[in-house]
């Protein structure tokens, strides 16, 4: 207990014992000098008892006085200088109380903020949200949360919380809003910069893949045309096959391009790879069909291009060395996985390699990018040769990863 509550108290016993001498005085009692003995004892054991009882009666006032002073303060530390500011609302939407926070949150003295309407500290452009999740609150009796912008005097709008709920009132038995509302503009303000930065990003990255695909195209334009003036059978061959390489990582573009992501559908990407040469070889007058089993799964763009030029490795050769000759092909493009494997294969029916063949000792240049690419992805070049031709690459499944 500190001084001034002490040097309170004792002023407070020196009025009471005044107050009762004066009231003794002016009762008649009767002369003690008449009472017997016994009497006189019995009336200061009396007295001693009831001194007794005022002193206990006293200590509990006492305790209990100390008691609501340590409420007071745990009161005072607990709601007015809670981090986020309180107020009771009525139905109407006035203001009964509010902590010294939520005045120091709209620079208004907590004094002249009773009896005000909540509304006149909203932003015009919250209103509508404001009294959306009022009457919903009455209206449900559930809690409600939302944001607004907070007027102040002399001072810019500031973006608050807020999260609303009832109680009942115990004077007028009516149920109050309580409304908690917290400081929220840093974080707003940091929300939309982020927001601003995300779509100029966004901006340079459509304009990036915009003009890789241009480059593509003007690319594969120049390899086309320096393909139809060669005179040269095996330099007419060469180009042929850099065009398909360039088509293949253009297509990869394309797709990055229109899904506005870095994940790339990996069965969708090599099904428009295998439709694309497949097209390419009809038109040329081949007889070929085209079967797709693909997995759906995604990938990094990254791994996709390493799919895709594999598969249009494959894919070429398969058109090139063994369907030549055959009245009828089939070309079987493969997208399979497990939980540590993803396998990739072509397919076909036609002509078989010659004996003794082996991949380790294939001079082709094709069949060497495709076991560099395939080492790349954690993994290996295979084929096989029975009814029909396979050649493929098994990899790891964390290649999809990138």
């Amino acid at each position: 207990m500190d001084k001034n509550t002490s040097k309170r108290e004792r002023s407070n016993l020196e009025i009471t014992r005044r107050l009762a001498e004066k009231k003794a005085e002016a009762m008649n009692f009767q002369n003690a000098e008449t009472l017997s003995p016994a009497a006189v004892q019995q009336i200061l054991h009396d007295l001693r008892v009831h001194q007794i009882e005022l002193e206990m009666q006293n200590e509990e006032l006492r305790l209990a006085q100390e008691a609501l002073e340590i409420s007071r303060e745990r009161y005072f530390d607990l709601y007015d200088l809670a981090p986020v500011g309180y107020f009771t609302l009525n139905e109407k939407g006035i203001i009964l109380e509010a902590n010294l926070t939520a005045s120091a949150l709209l620079e208004i003295p907590r004094g002249k903020l009773s009896q005000q309407p909540m509304s006149c500290f909203i932003h015009q452009d919250s209103q509508d949200a404001f009294y959306l999740l009022q009457r919903t609150l009455y209206h449900t009796g559930e809690s409600q949360q939302g944001e607004v912008r907070i007027v102040r005097p002399g001072g810019d709008p500031v973006w608050a919380q807020l999260e609303a709920n009832l109680a009942r009132n115990n004077k007028t038995g009516r149920m109050d809003c309580r409304l908690t509302v917290s400081d929220i503009h840093a974080r707003k303000i940091a929300e939309e910069a982020l927001a601003q930065t995300l779509l100029e990003k966004s901006i340079l990255f459509d304009e990036l893949q915009h003009r890789v695909k241009n480059s593509f195209f003007l690319i594969d334009s120049l390899v086309s045309l320096e393909e139809s003036q060669a005179l040269s059978q095996p330099v007419r061959a060469v180009l042929d096959t850099l065009h398909q390489r360039i088509q293949t990582l253009g297509k990869l573009y394309a797709m990055l391009y229109s899904e506005g992501g870095l994940a790339i559908h990996l069965d969708e990407y090599l099904g428009a790879i295998s439709r694309t040469l497949m097209d390419t070889y009809r038109n040329g007058g081949g007889d070929v069909d085209l079967r797709l089993s693909l997995e759906p799964m995604t990938t990094s763009a990254k791994s996709a291009s390493a799919f895709g030029l594999i598969l249009n490795e494959l894919f070429t050769n398969a058109l090139k060395h063994s369907l030549p000759g055959l009245r009828h092909g089939l070309i079987h493009v493969i997208l399979k996985r497990d939980d540590t494997r993803v396998l990739l294969e072509v397919e076909c029916n036609g002509a078989k390699p010659p004996v003794g063949f082996t991949l380790a000792g294939s001079q082709g240049l094709g069949l060497k990018l495709v076991h560099l690419l395939a080492h790349q992805l954690d993994g290996e070049a295979h084929f096989e040769s029975a009814d029909t031709v396979r050649f493929g690459v098994r990899v790891s499944t964390d290649s999809l990863r990138g």
